[in-house]
């Protein structure tokens, strides 16, 4: 696997039911997901899927949007919320002492992984908080052609 330098960003797709009526990325966008075996969940999730920005050498959204197309049931009201990769691992770093790291998984297209190490449950609040005030751009899905 290959680690993203710092100057990279990275995007995550957030769904309708994640953003708000005034148009802001909710919080719920960067929850880790609870095991469910209802939904074939055997485990919590450690993992926050997000795609590298930088992958596609132009057209970065479209290209995005129709690579999460293929995996995923996109809506045309979600969005898509840009974070840079150095400015998130040391806001963790400074404000909970612990590292993260984004990687490309698997030699995929553009698909990545950021990986939380050592969370712990009284963290989860203040660590979705600031991911929230790491956002740099937010696009809309419908918006993108």
């Amino acid at each position: 696997m290959m680690r993203l330098e710092d100057r990279h960003n990275y995007v995550r797709y957030c769904r309708p039911n994640q953003i708000a009526d005034n148009g802001k990325i909710l919080s719920a966008a960067f929850v880790l997901r609870k095991k469910n075996p209802k939904l074939n969940r055997s485990k919590d999730e450690t993992e926050l899927s997000v795609d590298w920005f930088e992958y596609f050498k132009r057209d970065h959204y479209k290209r995005i949007k129709s690579a999460l197309a293929k995996r995923l049931t996109i809506s045309q009201a979600g969005k898509l919320a840009k974070l840079n990769c150095g400015r998130t691992k040391a806001a963790i770093l400074h404000q909970f002492k612990f590292e993260i790291y984004i990687e490309v998984v698997d030699k995929s297209y553009a698909h990545l992984l950021g990986l939380y190490e050592n969370q712990k449950e009284d963290t989860e609040i203040l660590l979705l908080d600031l991911f929230l005030n790491q956002i740099d751009e937010v696009k809309s899905i419908g918006e993108i052609t």
